[in-house]
């Protein structure tokens, strides 16, 4: 497994801990479901209505997506998942956006839109999306000046990010 799959695998994990604890009071039976290892259950419950705009259920869905749980494995699906939890102000969620575009997973990959999704989330508090930008910066998939550029079109991302 590469460094980033296990960085990744860590922070799937830490976000589903983190959507599922303080930023996600998920019913009880949702997290009895996932404790007891019951995915395909937890699958069914997350995708009550009642929970269709709320970012902590969709960005467990998108992990549930990415990952398998309770479902076929869709990096499609997590990114849908993903992409409305990351627009409704989740931190995980933008992260692992983030690696979907700067890895191609799911959507077409798109190394500056990964950046700038990795840049919001920094600025909301991840400790983890500076280390995926540091890693474009060393890889040497982004330049300095693409950077100063994102650095502006990343205003206009917080702010749409403030509309929807």
């Amino acid at each position: 497994m590469t460094r980033r799959k296990c960085v990744l695998a860590v922070v799937l994990a830490v976000a589903s801990v983190a959507v599922l604890s303080p930023f996600y009071k998920a019913p009880e039976s949702i997290a009895s479901a996932m404790a007891n290892g019951q995915y395909d259950q937890a699958v069914s419950l997350l995708k009550n209505p009642a929970l269709d705009s709320h970012s902590g259920a969709q960005a467990t869905l998108g992990n549930m997506y990415y990952l398998g749980l309770g479902v076929a494995q869709s990096f499609q699906q997590s990114a849908q998942y993903y992409s409305r939890a990351a627009f409704a102000g989740s931190t995980a969620a933008q992260v692992n956006l983030g690696h979907l575009y700067s890895s191609g997973f799911g959507v077409e990959q798109d190394t500056p839109l990964a950046y700038a999704w990795f840049n919001l989330a920094k600025s909301n508090g991840s400790r983890i999306a500076p280390l995926y930008m540091a890693e474009m910066l060393s890889e040497h998939r982004l330049n300095f000046r693409v950077v100063e550029q994102l650095q502006i079109d990343y205003a206009t991302i917080k702010q749409f990010t403030k509309l929807h």
